[in-house]
Order: C-alpha cells, then structure tokens, then sequence
C-alpha cells in the first residue's frame, strides 16, 4: 500500500483531458472529470482488458476502447457498448448484464500542492501525512505557485539492460 505520483494537476486542465502513465506496470489514465475533479483510471477495458486510450495525452468526451467500442464516462463508469441488445434480435448482452458491474477500476487519488497521488490499495494515510512533514514542507516550498509545464523530454538508450548496469558497475568497462 503506498501512494504513487502519476503526474501534475496541470497537465489535465480541461474535462476530458487526459494524460497516460503507470503505477508499478499497470496502465492508467489521469482524466479531468466534468465536475473538476481529478480521476485515476485503470487503462484497461473492462471488456478484454485492450487499452483504452492509446495516446500519451488527449481530450475525449468518453474514454473508448478500439477493440469493441465499450465507452465509459471520466469517472470510469461504462455508458455505451455496441450491439448491446444484438444485431436484428439476436445476440447482445444477456438480460441480466449491469453496467455498473463493468467500468473500469479507480484508484484512490489525491492532489497535493498540484502533485497528483493515486493507490489501488485502500486505507492510506493522507498523501501529506504520508509523506511526513519534513518533505511536505519541502514540497510546499517548491510548489508554492501554479506550475506549468514547459515541455517533455525522454532519452531512449538504444541497448539492452546489460551495457547500462554492466558499464557503470563493473571497472573493466569503460564507464559512460
């Protein structure tokens, strides 16, 4: 149990943006809902587990999978599926189907000066209480005004694992 930082409040302004990230090796998505709050989604249709949203930032009305076309809300409620009453009177869903039973998993989330926190797990202390006072005061120094973002940067190294951790570790490599 522990908070993870996915992103800044910022990068979501509007209802309907969105940015993608991971908590551990799980896809979510941080999407401003229509009512201003922040939500994070599980990335994974509640359908066939396909991600939801493909991009690493957007803005949708409903979040949509490609795969069946299952659409659900900024708060991860299911609101549409094709062909649920079936083609011509046939197939579909049976009588029984809930959609509330079917959207896509929440987690837990918190802003904090603009950081936003989000946990699968349940019963967490605050984010602030969590993080102690010694670095909430650290964080409130740094994000003492809005932040905006500037830009992103990403470095790719073209090789596998064993050239990174092998080159730095061991002296009979030369270092990078």
């Amino acid at each position: 149990p522990n908070w993870n930082f996915v992103g800044l409040d910022c990068e979501v302004p509007e209802a309907g943006d969105y940015k993608t990230t991971f908590i551990g090796d799980v896809p979510v998505i941080v999407v401003r809902d229509d009512e201003g709050e922040v939500q994070v989604l599980e990335n994974r249709c509640a359908h066939r587990g396909a991600l939801v949203c493909l991009k690493r930032f957007g803005n949708a009305r409903r979040l949509t999978c490609v795969y069946h076309a299952w659409s659900y809300d900024h708060r991860g409620k299911l609101v549409g599926l094709a062909f649920r009453n079936g083609v011509n009177g046939e197939g579909g869903m049976p009588a029984e189907f809930e959609p509330k039973r079917h959207g896509l998993r929440r987690a837990h989330v918190e802003v904090f000066c603009g950081l936003v926190f989000a946990s699968f797990a349940g019963g967490l202390a605050p984010v602030e209480q969590h993080l102690g006072p010694e670095i909430a005061a650290r964080v409130r120094r740094v994000f003492s005004k809005p932040v905006k973002v500037l830009g992103y940067g990403n470095q790719v190294l073209p090789n596998n694992w064993k050239l990174y951790t092998e080159n730095v570790k061991d002296s009979y490599h030369a270092s990078i």
